[in-house]
């Protein structure tokens, strides 16, 4: 018996059948692994709530500093993140970058970075968990703030303290360990470093983004919300984001 040989139009029906299974495939795909990285993120900023909660026990419930800013130094090279790591209160770096973020970004920014350089010199500002400066203590525009006592925070499951972040520096994005508390010049409804990138379909817009952003709280709890980085959404309206 002679073998069976495909004819040219069978072959193109089994090449057409793959090609719509894979059309299918693909979106759900995709939809399963950003949700693996949204839910990875929020195990990341679970492990940075612990390590604030290691630093109250240390520090007699006070909030870390933001940066040297707080000194009086334009020195943003030793940033909390760092701190946290030199103190032991996490052994892996890389739990202060959120996994989806980390798919945007320029080779460069992560070549010198925390992420690749743990022990070094300046990485640390970089970071993807922008740090609230109304409770580390400094504002850009506002300049130094009293650092607060995590006990007499009001509210504190309203309070967001660190969440996802995310700045352009040279026309290229990259994470931002610290929150400044201002808006966008080019659209003042969203805020400046506050980035929602979960579910976005484009990641590499910094405002007009329609996702969610994973958010640590005083009280230490994580979660993740829609459209945080909106300015008039009531998760982060200013009064949310300041410790009083």
């Amino acid at each position: 018996m002679r073998n069976k040989k495909f004819t040219l139009i069978e072959l193109l029906v089994v090449i057409a059948i793959i090609a719509v299974l894979s059309g299918m495939l693909l979106p759900a795909l995709g939809s399963a692994k950003e949700k693996a990285n949204c839910t990875n993120c929020l195990s990341n900023l679970k492990q940075v709530s612990l390590c604030f909660a290691s630093y109250f026990n240390d520090n007699d419930d006070y909030y870390p500093v933001t940066n040297d800013k707080y000194y009086g130094t334009s020195n943003t090279t030793d940033p909390w993140a760092r701190k946290f790591r030199r103190a032991g209160y996490v052994g892996d770096a890389r739990v202060f970058y959120c996994p989806t973020l980390l798919t945007v970004f320029d080779p460069s920014i992560l070549k010198d970075s925390a992420y690749n350089h743990p022990d070094g010199n300046g990485g640390y500002s970089t970071t993807t968990y922008a740090y609230n400066g109304y409770f580390g203590g400094y504002i850009d525009w506002a300049g130094k703030r009293t650092i607060p006592k995590n006990t007499r925070v009001a509210h504190p499951f309203q309070k967001a303290i660190a969440f996802d972040g995310m700045i352009v520096n040279g026309g290229l994005l990259q994470g931002t360990s610290f929150f400044s508390g201002s808006r966008m010049p080019s659209n003042t409804n969203f805020w400046s470093e506050i980035t929602s990138p979960h579910g976005s379909k484009n990641l590499r817009r910094l405002d007009n983004v329609h996702g969610s952003s994973n958010i640590f709280y005083a009280d230490l709890h994580v979660e993740t919300r829609e459209s945080a980085n909106q300015y008039n959404v009531v998760l982060t309206t200013l009064q949310n984001l300041k410790p009083e």
